[in-house]
């Protein structure tokens, strides 16, 4: 049998007994379902390659949780962590495991939320500030239990109307077991630093940062990527080559040889330590100084300050309601350009990324044409 084959079958849980729902999605590592007796959790179960592998990193997550400050709060997650361990009901042996169910209907992948839903004309930046704030929480709560992403994908990252943010595909992090590392070696390119994810819990948190780095700016920047330019030197084909080639043209434009897009929003605008930590981050912090690039604190720090908070790392709330039938905020008119078309809406919320069902964020066109504006990167 199998594991797209299996509702109605039965496996044991640390917790009790639990029987298979419907199918919610399928990939290449295994399968999520529903659950009959709990609609508040999902099931996802390996297929028969992939539980030896996954065994010891499901249990070092279980045992080893970030905290999640905006359940805590708002009773919204912002990581979908394993909660319990499946095991086969005769043979004993690890198959899956139990996980909240997360509805993203009314969320957004956070590139397609820079470039749809953010309004610098009828929104403070305060409001968009915040996000960047709750993103660098979240990836914070993550290094301090001694783990890392590794994988910035922004399919993973999704936002609410209110702002907060949600973690999925949680199980495709570097975990730190209590004697063992348990290393991932995906990483999308668009977020990964010239030097790539690396191994080590320091190499692949100081790549963290650069993703986060370049999360932060798509947000302030309308979803443009920091190293995209033009110019007579600039690369404007395939973002790993404008990252690895390209200068962060923001710090110090060189006028028809290298320079920002045209269609970017006015970048002197954003406040100067927001500035600084961009330059820090991808200026200093691109190749040599590494270290140099901002670490999550920093980000909560002077996001904290601009905001005026005074409470210690909650989620912030940037103005939207956390209901399920708000209005979505209507697209970007900062600077003279279409809206990108499409929704990604994923009912499966706690499945693989491989599961989903979305198509329209597959590709990252940038990869293999030529950039002329922030669509061609989403």
């Amino acid at each position: 049998m199998g594991v797209q084959d299996l509702q109605s079958e039965r496996f044991d849980s640390q917790n009790g007994q639990v029987t298979l729902g419907e199918l919610v999605g399928s990939g290449a590592e295994g399968a999520v379902y529903e659950l009959e007796q709990d609609a508040d959790l999902v099931a996802k179960i390996f297929e028969d390659g992939e539980k030896n592998d996954k065994k010891g990193k499901i249990e070092a997550m279980i045992k080893n949780k970030p905290t999640d400050p905006t359940k805590n709060k708002e009773g919204i997650l912002s990581l979908v962590w394993p909660e319990d361990m499946l095991y086969d009901r005769s043979t004993n042996q690890f198959v899956g495991y139990l996980m909240p169910y997360k509805d993203l209907e009314q969320n957004s992948n956070i590139r397609q939320y820079a470039r749809q839903e953010l309004d610098w004309t009828s929104k403070p930046p305060e409001k968009i500030y915040a996000i960047g704030y709750n993103l660098a929480v979240a990836v914070k709560n993550i290094h301090s239990q001694g783990h890392a992403l590794g994988d910035m994908n922004h399919q993973n990252i999704f936002v609410n109307n209110s702002g907060y943010i949600s973690l999925i595909d949680c199980d495709g992090f570097q975990i730190q077991g209590s004697t063992k590392t348990y290393r991932e070696s995906l990483q999308f390119q668009r977020y990964a630093p010239p030097e790539g994810r690396g191994s080590t819990l320091e190499e692949v948190q100081l790549s963290d940062r650069f993703g986060l780095g370049v999360h932060i700016f798509q947000l302030l920047m309308n979803g443009f990527h920091p190293f995209q330019a033009k110019g007579s030197e600039a690369v404007v084909r395939g973002i790993r080559d404008m990252i690895v080639e390209n200068e962060f043209v923001y710090g110090n434009p060189q006028p028809g040889k290298m320079e920002p897009h045209h269609l970017t929003p006015d970048y002197s605008k954003l406040p100067s330590d927001v500035r600084d930590l961009f330059s820090d981050c991808f200026s200093g912090g691109k190749n040599i100084y590494k270290t140099s690039r901002p670490t999550p604190s920093e980000w909560i720090d002077t996001f904290g300050d601009i905001l005026g908070e005074t409470e210690s790392e909650p989620p912030r709330n940037n103005g939207g309601s956390t209901g399920e039938n708000e209005t979505r905020i209507t697209g970007p008119d900062w600077f003279d350009e279409e809206t990108a078309s499409g929704n990604n809406n994923n009912k499966s919320g706690s499945a693989h990324s491989k599961m989903s069902n979305d198509s329209n964020d597959s590709t990252d066109d940038a990869e293999k044409n030529e950039v002329n504006g922030p669509d061609d990167l989403f």
